[in-house]
């Protein structure tokens, strides 16, 4: 065997000292490369070096020798050595565990918990680290020095740790990613992982007589899970172990920690010091904390070493060092990508096919001439080269000027220069080209190809989040180009200044994307390392000019093409016209000096400053084999003084007469004008750029019909040589000519624009009809995503001309003629058909194109065509809906004239069509995230949960899946909520509409900003701020702002449609209860304890505070006018302010219970106010008098808000339900059930159609108002089902919902038996007896035992009232029956005599979990205290505890041989030889109560259904990996999946809190009460045979 190699100990420049083997081993983890090779050792030496690299720097990690003393003098002996072995050092690492000094009296807390990342930081120069050895002892004790303090560390570690603390001051987002690759890495004991926060005990000392207290801190969030923690940090010899010391010096120096080797260090190596929590320096040290503290200061260290970039030549040696060559080197930090996944991520982000200026299809689109547009185009260079000039240049003009030559010659040029970021043109009706939805994919595709480093950045980005693409606007723009080029360091990329060219931006089809564009595009200013410059053209249309008349100067320049010199304008036309002209005298060979200058002249002025002009005429000329007389025809036409668009108008009138008819006869001249309407027309009127092929299969023409066409038009079209090509025209105004009656004189070739659309409308549905079929892609498998086909399959199914009927045919017949559904011939009846014969296979096919929201837009578009007053009208039978007697009879009990008059039968047509297109809109609505995720859910989850009324089911239920045999319980008709929108992570606080309502905006208590189209249910953008935890948010009343408080004090102020951040306000008060906007939006107002301060949101100044003695708790509220402000104080106070005097003008004591919510009506008289006992009161702000409450919610009111014209008011509460009051006549209008948690904000749209609720469980509902009002009426009060479980046999399962027990048939979902006899509600503590004759249920200290069979009740048993049921299990013989208890003893019952047998005790924790082994001879009995004890059930002796969950066991259930026991705790199942007590598996699982398992542990049941185990080692600390089997859900509930593939998708409100599954049967129980099941076929899998081999 060779010896390794010798290291060079000079290329090492970075020393990590990590004194403990354990702080040593993650150290280790954290290496990119670990380097092959020891260092040569002498006399002396003492330490052996661990070598490898991190982000290119070479790294020594030093550590204690086994078995040394830790402290300052050996952390000094080992400093001394590595400086002397490593000459080339530039900076050390001190990194390991301390003890952490949480300070709760401290303002703000200092609320440190173990795990958490202490990093030395202090003042000015110095390191931030007191010595607390030094000192000396005085009558009081010992006394350190504050001359304590350590040398400084180096400046480029206080660099990076500045960095990170101001790009994530507390969380720890910036290095988890690293803690996540070691987290299962092992130890000598265990792993990295996460003890868990319920194991996190910090105990109070607050004198020396009293006991320390546990203090209670609510566990953080999973994302706030740890946190860093910057300041002075004590080092000294004494390990700490008394309380009341460590608070002395924490106080005395302000410590955040104290540890016990930096000290001796930092006088020899300048180390950064990095420290994870592992104890709270008490008696009570814990060293099952050290792996998991040591392995997050480690993460933070190495994310300092990627903050800080080595020189070329310390990187270069840190490929030596490794035996690598640079270009091999890889990469292991979180997210980066290979070169070849780049270029498969780039591959795979969606792109705007010829968009860009080296596309294909512009190759022959010309530039500026030489010498033309001259000086603009030398303006245009210096302002992209001016570093500190404006980033933003807007080029505009009216139609004609030249503006897209311009660009072209602009990003060709920056091109040639290796400066051109991107290009972009838009080219409306250009399908993508006219969309925003793939802009900024677009311009980052590009940007990466621009520079290898700009290449990894956003290809990290996308490893990220890779589902960026298909985010808002605001996202992509962020994440795909901004943060990628803000991460940038001088000199990374090839070019300091990169362009990007946007042209034609007014040709984007929605102009709020246009500006929302404009709006992200100034953020460009704020890139520091790389000048990015904008160029944009468009026409200076009244939205584009508003967006850049709100744009500061600043920002952006402006040119106006159209102003410039006639002069100018008019020789660059020449010379442009003398160079295409003189083109084509060389190719005809004509005389020298023709043109005339005569002739130039005339064309120049017909031109009136109009390019277009000037280059149609060229084409025209050089299409012609005799190009003199044409130009003759031209310059002798009408009057060149007329209007510029007169003379374009005659030009291309001429190139028509020309081109399309010529020298034909009086009889070919009708059918070539005919051919010109039937091929040109569809082009002109179409809504995507169509090929030669696609447009003759969209009109069933063949192509050589259509060259015969186009093959003369070249003057005008862009006629592409291979069909397969697109037919573009070559400038907008030939359309706008074709389509204007006025303009185009010659009336043969006018486009009659409504018979055009007619035409294609007409094909549309012939082809939907004829192609569109059920899984016509063949996914085979009903939860495949559409992600799974591919590009080639899809356009062989679904080809370029179907795909253009999908998505067009609703915007055709719009504009085909308005008055077809007014007079009822409705198409000829093709709508109804279509929404009888292909409404499902056409969202099918929407989902496949990824185009489901363009579907939505298309029905709700069909909707707005019915004629005005129209109604869904909803019956209780599908036929008497179809009768017209019965339809008269409806009619004429909503319409308040009576009766309604007889209709003609196209009436009853109409009524039909009217009543399918809502109950379409309303199924889309509903289902629209199933039918996006997978395709062929719209055959599955849309059909079985949608109302068992809906039209669409009814049409359709003969298509609905045939592995379902019993369908879930539905609701009869449509709901009031239209839809639940997903997409936050963290509860909803607050949602508002935009003013024209077209928009919802939502905020969550991470600072999370989303922006919801109201019409789709789309997510717009989702802004995530800086994650800090918000108490509460609030909108401007023109939902233009969001204000969110946090918990640092901080109120952060943004743009509530783009997420930007406005201002940040530093409020002076301990915690910010609630905040409240004037109604002009210029005043906010923050209540905290005993103030209430007034900020000025445009300048961010403090305008006045407001002092109230007795404290302010609870919400504030600003009058409508801005002259009040209403507060809640203690004691049921309610106070109003005079806002600008800040006196006190009236106190009133409220009759509910203490307030909670508060809203001013929308003129300011009434104040309402909601309580903590579930009441709601109304204040009369002018006469100061109190109104009776209204009752009707049974918890908290959470949140209350008015509609717009004060009738309506909403109320949100913690009882999980919506209420909608009427205000004058105080009754209840509706109650509204479906959220599964706390109500957290509702508000109304500006026109009071919609409501928006936003709850705890982070999902959004939007209400029809008008359904809630006028049809729906959910009783109450709610009753929560607690609990469902199966009986043995499978063919029952039970539920719990209140006092009430109910049985029902697994078969046939009918209910069997209801019991009662509990006085209070039932919790979650039901089981059947193992041979299910019996059945126990507890509560509290009662639990009874019922015959299953009679229902009768067999016994009541009674514990000691201080100990709470937690757990029941019966034996198998029915004898026995075991409580586990909240005081942590079982107790055991003989089940005939109900004595209590046994009491067994041992555990320190409540009984989560209890079983009977199969003879009944044993119990084993699981606890809070992570342990599980084995019990003799004869003599009550302890046999064995068992040792290894770290969170509480919540499942417990024997293999039936009594050999294997499996135990559960949340998300993690081991399985126990119990001869031997020995761990033999662990398996990490979703699902955590177990049901049954094997005697060899092959298979578990869960309550989320079977698993297989598949065991590859005998290792028990390994996990073992598995696979579900048959049906079950996964972990979120969100899919019914089938051997692990995802079947059928659940809909939130059916995601129950209380499922079970059992074989064939989910059974579920939800919040309002009701109870449901689904019962899938035995004999018909979800996936076919012949698909589980593909998939």
């Amino acid at each position: 065997m060779e010896p390794d190699p010798d290291l060079d100990p000079e290329h090492y420049t970075v020393a990590w000292i990590a004194p403990l083997e354990i702080e040593a081993l993650a150290a280790w983890y954290m290496l990119d490369h670990e380097h092959q090779g020891n260092f040569s050792t002498g006399r002396g030496d003492d330490y052996v070096y661990t070598a490898g690299d991190i982000n290119g720097h070479n790294v020594i990690i030093a550590t204690f020798p086994a078995g040394q003393d830790y402290g300052v003098g050996s952390a000094a002996a080992l400093a001394g050595q590595v400086k002397k072995n490593f000459p080339n050092l530039w900076f050390g690492l001190l990194v390991g565990v301390a003890a952490g000094l949480p300070n709760l009296s401290r303002m703000p807390p200092r609320d440190i918990r173990l795990g958490d990342v202490l990093v030395g930081l202090g003042e000015g120069e110095s390191a931030g680290l007191v010595n607390y050895g030094l000192g000396k002892e005085t009558v009081d004790g010992f006394k350190p020095l504050r001359q304590g303090v350590q040398p400084k560390t180096e400046t480029i570690v206080r660099a990076a740790i500045g960095n990170i603390k101001t790009y994530a001051p507390v969380h720890g987002n910036v290095f988890l990613k690293y803690y996540e690759s070691i987290k299962n890495k092992p130890h000598s004991s265990g792993t990295f992982a996460d003890p868990g926060q319920e194991k996190d005990q910090f105990y109070q000392t607050v004198n020396r007589m009293d006991s320390p207290v546990i203090v209670e801190r609510p566990l953080r969030s999973p994302s706030e899970r740890t946190k860093v923690w910057y300041g002075p940090i004590g080092s000294g010899d004494r390990l700490m172990k008394n309380a009341l010391k460590r608070d002395e010096l924490r106080d005395t120096f302000d410590l955040i920690g104290l540890e016990m080797e930096a000290a001796g260090t930092m006088d020899t190596i300048p180390v950064g010091v990095v420290r994870g929590v592992c104890d709270y320096g008490d008696d009570r040290k814990n060293k099952e904390w050290q792996p998991y503290a040591a392995a997050m200061a480690a993460a933070y260290a190495k994310a300092l070493l990627y903050k800080i970039k080595p020189p070329k030549n310390r990187r270069e040696e840190a490929l030596q060092a490794r035996g690598a060559a640079p270009d091999t080197e890889k990469v292991s930090e979180a997210h980066k990508v290979t070169h070849e996944d780049q270029n498969r991520l780039l591959t795979e982000l969606p792109h705007a096919v010829g968009a860009t200026v080296d596309s294909k299809s512009r190759d022959h689109e010309p530039s500026c001439l030489l010498h033309t547009r001259a000086d603009l185009l030398c303006q245009i260079r210096g302002w992209a080269a001016d570093a500190d000039d404006k980033c933003i240049f807007w080029l505009n003009g009216m139609a004609g000027t030249g503006k897209s030559t311009i660009a072209r010659t602009v990003a060709r040029e920056f091109r040639d220069q290796n400066c051109l970021g991107a290009s972009f043109f838009f080219s409306r009706g250009g399908g993508d080209l006219s969309s925003a939805h793939r802009f900024f994919s677009t311009l980052a595709i590009q940007l990466a190809n621009t520079s290898p480093i700009i290449k990894r950045y956003i290809c990290e980005a996308i490893a990220k989040d890779s589902d960026v693409a298909q985010q808002g606007l605001s996202n992509q723009w962020r994440r795909l180009i901004f943060q990628p080029l803000s991460r940038l360091n001088g000199g990374q990329s090839q070019c300091s200044t990169l362009v990007l060219v946007i042209d034609a931006l007014d040709e984007c089809e929605s102009q709020d994307d246009v500006q929302l564009i404009l709006q992200l595009l100034t953020e460009a200013k704020e890139l520091k390392t790389t000048h990015l410059r904008v160029l944009i053209t468009s026409r200076p249309e009244l939205p584009i000019r508003l967006r850049f008349r709100d744009i500061s100067s600043t920002i952006h320049q402006d040119f106006i093409l159209h102003d410039i010199s006639k002069s100018i304008v008019d020789q660059d036309i020449s010379d442009f016209l003398k160079y295409e002209l003189g083109r084509v005298r060389k190719e005809h060979n004509l005389v020298t000096g023709w043109p005339s200058d005569q002739s130039i002249k005339c064309l120049v002025d017909r031109a009136s400053g109009l390019f277009i002009y000037a280059a149609t005429i060229c084409r025209f000329i050089r299409s012609s084999r005799f190009p003199e007389q044409r130009l003759t025809l031209i310059t002798q036409g009408s009057d060149v003084k007329q209007e510029p668009e007169r003379n374009l108008d005659e030009i291309y009138t001429q190139i028509l007469r020309d081109s399309v008819i010529g020298d034909s006869d009086e009889q070919d001249r009708a059918e070539l004008v005919e051919r010109f309407q039937q091929i040109v027309g569809p082009i002109v009127v179409s809504f995507d750029i169509l090929s030669v092929d696609t447009l003759g299969e969209l009109l069933s023409v063949g192509w050589r019909e259509i060259d015969a066409v186009l093959r003369h038009l070249h003057s005008v079209l862009d006629v592409p040589v291979k069909r397969d090509s697109s037919i573009k025209l070559l400038h907008p105004s030939f359309r706008d000519f074709l389509l204007d009656k006025r303009r185009c004189q010659d009336t043969q070739f006018w486009i009659d624009e409504k018979r055009a659309h007619r035409n294609l409308y007409t094909r549309c549905m012939l082809l939907m009809s004829s192609s569109l079929k059920r899984d016509i892609c063949d996914l085979k498998s009903p939860g495949e995503p559409a992600s799974k086909v591919k590009s080639i399959t899809l356009a062989q199914r679904l080809p370029s001309h179907i795909q253009y009927a999908c998505r067009y045919w609703v915007e055709h017949f719009r504009l085909q003629n308005s008055t077809q559904i007014e007079s009822g011939t409705l198409g000829d009846g093709q709508i109804l058909k279509f929404f009888r014969e292909s409404f499902l296979h056409w969202l099918e096919a929407l989902s496949l194109m990824g185009k489901t929201l363009e579907g939505i837009l298309a029905i709700r578009n069909l909707e707005s065509m019915l004629p005005q007053g129209s109604s869904y009208i909803t019956t209780t039978e599908a036929d008497e809906k179809r009768s017209p007697g019965r339809f008269r009879k409806l009619l004429g009990k909503l319409r308040s004239d009576g009766p309604a008059e007889p209709r003609p039968q196209s009436h009853y047509m109409t009524s039909d069509l009217r009543d399918r297109i809502q109950d379409a809109k309303r199924f889309i609505l509903y289902n629209r995230s199933a039918i996006e995720r997978a395709p062929l859910q719209v055959y599955t989850s849309a059909l079985l949960f949608s109302p068992k009324m809906s039209l669409t089911r009814q049409q359709y239920l003969g298509r609905g899946p045939t592995w379902i045999d019993r369908w879930p319980l539905t609701e009869e008709r449509w709901s009031p909520s239209l839809q639940t929108l997903e997409g936050h992570f963290h509860p909803v606080v607050a949602v508002a509409f935009s003013q024209d309502g077209r928009f919802l905006a939502s905020s969550s208590s991470n600072d999370e900003v989303g922006s919801w189209d109201v019409k789709t249910g789309a997510l717009r953008h989702m802004f995530r701020g800086n994650r800090n935890s918000v108490n509460t948010a609030v909108f401007s009343h023109d939902s233009q702002l969001l204000a969110s408080a946090s918990i640092d004090r901080r109120v952060k102020i943004r743009d509530a449609k783009s997420g930007a951040l406005q201002c940040t306000l530093e409020s002076s008060s301990n915690r910010i209860s609630a905040i409240a906007f004037s109604q002009d939006g210029q005043l906010l107002a923050l209540g905290s304890a005993r103030t209430i301060e007034f900020w000025d949101v445009k300048t961010g100044a403090l305008q006045h505070t407001l002092e109230d003695p007795l404290s302010f708790y609870g919400p504030i509220a600003l009058s409508p006018d801005g002259q009040l402000l209403a507060s809640a104080s203690s004691g049921k106070a309610v106070k109003l302010w005079d806002v600008k005097t800040g006196t006190l003008r009236r106190a009133l004591k409220s009759h509910i219970g203490l307030v909670s919510a508060m809203t001013f009506s929308p003129d300011g008289h009434i104040l309402a106010l909601g309580s903590s006992d579930g009441d709601i009161e109304f204040l009369d702000t002018k006469a100061g008098s109190l109104r009776p409450a209204l009752r009707g919610h049974s918890e908290l009111v959470q949140t209350l808000a008015f509609s717009r014209d004060g009738q309506l008011l909403a109320s949100g509460s913690a009882d999980y339900t919506v209420r909608l009051w009427d205000v004058k006549t105080r009754a209840l209008k509706c109650t509204l059930g479906g959220h599964s948690t706390t109500i957290l904000a509702v508000t109304f749209s500006p026109d009071g159609c919609f409501l928006a609720s936003g709850s705890r469980g982070r999902t959004i509902k939007l209400w029809d108002v008008e359904i809630c009002t006028l049809k729906r009426m959910l009783k109450g009060p709610f009753r929560e089902v607690a609990a469902v479980t199966f009986s043995p046999d499978g063919q029952l399962f039970a539920s719990t919902s209140n006092e009430t027990i109910r049985f029902w048939d697994v078969n046939t979902g009918a209910l069997r038996r209801t019991l009662k006899g509990h006085n209070s509600r039932v919790l979650g503590v039901i089981s059947f007896s193992p041979d299910g004759q019996l059945f126990a249920s507890a509560f509290h200290e009662t639990v009874k035992l019922w015959d299953v069979k009679t229902g009768a009740l067999r016994c009541a048993l009674k514990v000691h009232p201080s100990s709470r049921i937690i757990t029941v299990s019966l034996s198998l013989d029915g004898q026995h029956l075991a409580l586990g208890c909240s005081s942590g003893t079982v107790l055991l019952f003989k089940v005939k005599s109900g004595a209590l047998r046994r009491t067994l005790e041992g555990h320190s924790g409540w009984i989560g979990a209890i079983a009977f082994s199969q003879d009944g001879q044993h119990l084993a009995s699981g606890s809070a205290d992570e342990t599980i004890k084995f019990w003799d059930v004869k003599t009550g002796a302890l046999r064995r505890t068992l040792e290894s969950h770290s969170r509480r066991i919540v499942s417990l259930m024997f293999a039936p041989n009594g050999q294997l026991l499996a135990s559960a705790s949340p998300k993690t199942v081991k399985l126990w030889d119990m001869n031997t007590g020995t761990l033999r598996h662990t398996i990490h699982v979703s699902w955590a109560l177990i049901l049954s398992c094997s005697n060899d542990g092959s298979h578990i049941v869960t309550d989320g259904g079977s698993i297989k185990l598949t065991i590859t080692s005998s290792d028990p600390v390994q996990p073992v990996s598995w696979s579900w089997l048959g049906y079950s859900l996964r972990g979120d509930k969100s899919w019914v999946m089938w051997n692990g593939r995802n079947v059928l998708w659940l809909p939130p409100e059916y995601r129950s809190a209380c499922v079970m599954i059992r074989g064939n049967t989910i059974a579920m129980g939800y919040t309002d009460g009701r109870v449901t099941s689904i019962q899938f076929s035995p004999d018909i899998s979800p996936i076919p045979e012949e698909a589980l081999t593909l998939l």
